[in-house]
């Protein structure tokens, strides 16, 4: 598990220019493309539809660095 500095300091050198959030404001993943971003937050959608646990209560969102 990293800080959320030494995540955003991986993403910086890997090229990572979207992250996709949760309505946590924490990150869940990072990606070098909007429509790898867009794919990842659908998948987080559709996982969290069969999570009993949020019962589809949480959002995703996208949020693009610089």
């Amino acid at each position: 598990m990293l800080t959320l500095e030494q995540a955003l300091q991986h993403g910086a050198a890997v090229g990572v220019k979207y992250y996709v959030k949760n309505s946590y404001d924490k990150i869940v993943g990072g990606t070098c493309t909007e429509e790898q971003a867009l794919s990842m937050k659908k998948r987080f959608e559709e996982e969290d539809k069969h999570n009993p646990w949020t019962k589809v209560s949480t959002r995703f969102y996208i949020t693009k660095i610089g």
